[in-house]
């Protein structure tokens, strides 16, 4: 339960209350009808036209006067929050026909059904109406026993079970797959590598691509009510430059995304489906440009444009200003009937999420949105490079879309009343997690997206690879005072016990890890042989002991929420961790023992990783990707 209420409230209905009793009751374990014990509320339940939610509430007498289902719980959660004031009245306008949330299925986490079903009633007690499972491959396809294999991939019943328990609620689940990019995983099993333009890009004009995409389509769309689709098609930076490229010789992008649409797209007619992409193929080879780039007052009459039914998604989770969004969606308006804007949550930074800059980005986005009457919005909880921030560290992001959504401006104090109802936590503890990454001051709401926080935990304590990079940051020092807040944070939420606890344990990691490799070359350097011995014999354990410890956090929190595919990931990157700064420690000990003159790595000169920002001399940075972090060597093979 979300609401906190006496044990003795019962509830009776009245009016329209059929087509939300089910949900009512899942929600509140409340009884509509009781004879028995003592009733506290009579709700009269009357079903309108229009965008208004109304909720008023006069002694025991309340009505709530709804236009769709899910603003009818919304109403709900609203007047249990205030069901011991004697006289309470909420009017609220719907500003979007639709708005909800995405979650990314594909990046190694597979959410169980069960915690969709709860991120679902969540959904409900904010008022939000529509879900995307982003799933690239994780979904069966009939025939293709390869497609999403050692993945997690969803049944067709698991996601009809899925669908089923939203419709109660009067959420629209939404299948959001890829047809033409990001299809790495499915391209690099023997029976599709023939159908590879690049190793993420699908082959375009082939009979047999579209008889794979055909199937495709058909199984994902299959086990849900919703005839709308969103078929990806974003990120296709090299398409036509590989197997393409062999077969026809250079073809424009802007062509065979043309040719390639128009394909997928009848598809949908046939299969009675309503299609939508992301858009930034479409915008970028139009323009020749940068997808954000698209000049003011430009000229697009000559563009080639999408098919008149299909939906264009302007995604944007990057900028602060309102001229920003107003211009691309301008643009995105006079080329397509339908437009959707994607904003982000930001859990995908890195180990923790950037919520600061998520919050004021996700605001002005809202705000424009609604100045120019676009319809339908969506936050997505995409998880890049393995899925390392749960899904429950964007609470905060669901909760600002709904309440911009329901007509108010976004303000810090109705967003922590919105989490307190419908998450039972703390918004301002939740906020704390951006400070992992947000030590730069001078860098507002971590804009530039710093992640100081993955980088130092992963890095390789002997190469030092970021350690220039943190220079003049009082590194140590930061993650003792987050330290100290994040210990209130545990006690203060005990429904996200388990999440706080991951955190202080890596506040604890950062705290002893983060300036580590400075302290090993300095201690080096000036042939200080009992700061090197400590560091060997008592920092190094501390840390592999606390790093164990917060893989068994991350694990237990994988196996409550996800499926068990994909977690092997992080067990080694964790463990590797850990087994480096055991293998650093043997390093300096033959050192000291006199086995080896010299430890090679700590005379190689430190570099900068990425250089501050112009006019600046000094500044943290962005790297998200594991693989890039952990060595200055190749984790594969080029070829």
């Amino acid at each position: 339960m979300f609401i906190k209420r006496e044990k003795s409230m019962k509830i009776i209905f009245s009016g329209d209350y059929r087509e939300i009793q089910k949900g009512a009751s899942i929600l509140f374990e409340e009884a509509f009808q009781e004879e028995n014990g003592e009733t506290c509320l009579t709700v009269s339940a009357v079903h309108v036209e229009g965008r208004q939610l109304s909720v008023e509430k006069h002694g025991s007498f309340c009505q709530i006067r709804y236009p769709k289902k899910a603003a009818f719980f919304r109403g709900l959660s609203l007047l249990l929050e205030h069901a011991k004031e004697q006289d309470y009245e909420l009017h609220e306008t719907i500003a979007f026909c639709t708005n909800g949330c995405m979650l990314d299925c594909s990046r190694n986490a597979v959410l169980k059904v069960e915690k969709i079903r709860d991120i679902i009633r969540k959904m409900a007690l904010l008022g939000l109406d529509r879900l995307m499972l982003y799933t690239e491959d994780t979904y069966e396809v009939p025939g293709h026993p390869y497609f999403g294999a050692y993945r997690g991939r969803y049944t067709k019943e698991e996601l009809r079970e899925c669908d089923d328990y939203a419709d109660i609620f009067g959420i629209e689940i939404i299948p959001c797959i890829q047809t033409l990019a990001h299809l790495h995983n499915v391209l690099k099993w023997p029976e599709f590598i023939d159908l590879q333009d690049t190793k993420d890009i699908i082959l375009v004009g082939e009979q047999k691509t579209y008889a794979l995409l055909r199937e495709m389509i058909a199984a994902a769309s299959a086990p849900y009510r919703s005839r709308k689709i969103h078929l990806g098609m974003d990120e296709a930076a090299m398409l036509g430059f590989g197997n393409y490229f062999r077969k026809n010789g250079y073809q424009s992008a802007e062509m065979i995304m043309k040719e390639h649409l128009e394909q997928v797209y009848s598809i949908c007619e046939e299969l009675g489906l309503e299609p939508m992409i992301w858009s930034d193929m479409y915008i970028t080879s139009n323009t020749k440009q940068g997808y954000y780039d698209t000049p003011k007052s430009v000229d697009t009459s000559d563009w080639v444009k999408p098919p008149k039914g299909l939906g264009l998604v302007y995604w944007d989770y990057y900028h602060h200003e309102e001229e920003v969004y107003e211009n691309n969606l301008k643009v995105h308006m006079e080329i397509a009937g339908n437009v959707v804007f994607a904003g982000g949550s930001w859990i995908w930074n890195g180990v923790a999420p950037n919520l600061e800059k998520a919050v004021d980005s996700s605001a002005v986005a809202l705000n424009v949105c609604k100045n120019l009457g676009i319809q339908n919005v969506i936050c997505t909880f995409w998880q890049d490079n393995g899925a390392e921030t749960t899904m429950e560290a964007g609470y905060p992001i669901m909760a600002l879309f709904a309440e911009a959504g329901y007509g108010h401006e976004v303000t810090d104090g109705r967003l922590r009343a919105a989490f307190a109802r419908c998450f039972d936590g703390s918004y301002d503890d939740f906020l704390l997690l951006s400070e992992f990454d947000h030590i730069d001051k001078e860098n507002q709401n971590n804009e530039k997206d710093d992640t100081p926080s993955k980088f130092l935990l992963y890095q390789d304590i002997l190469l030092g690879i970021f350690d220039r990079q943190i220079e003049g940051f009082e590194i140590t020092v930061h993650y003792q005072k987050l330290n100290r807040k994040l210990k209130h944070a545990v006690s203060n939420n005990p429904g996200y016990l388990d999440l706080f606890a991951y955190y202080l344990t890596l506040s604890e990691i950062l705290m002893l890890k983060g300036e580590m490799g400075i302290r090993l070359k300095s201690a080096y350097d000036s042939g200080n042989e009992e700061e090197l011995r400590e560091i060997a014999d008592v920092q190094i354990p501390e840390c592999c002991k606390l790093l164990d410890e917060l893989r068994l956090q991350r694990e237990n929190i994988w196996m409550a929420d996800c499926k068990p595919f994909g977690f092997e990931i992080l067990d080694i990157r964790f463990g590797g961790t850990a087994v480096r700064m055991s293998s650093a420690a043997r390093r300096i000990h033959s050192y000291l023992s006199g086995q080896i003159e010299r430890i090679e790595e700590l005379e190689e000169p430190r570099l900068l990783y990425r250089y501050p920002q112009e006019g600046k001399t000094k500044g943290l940075c962005w790297e998200s990707f594991w693989q890039n972090i952990i060595s200055g060597c190749d984790l594969s093979d080029t070829i």
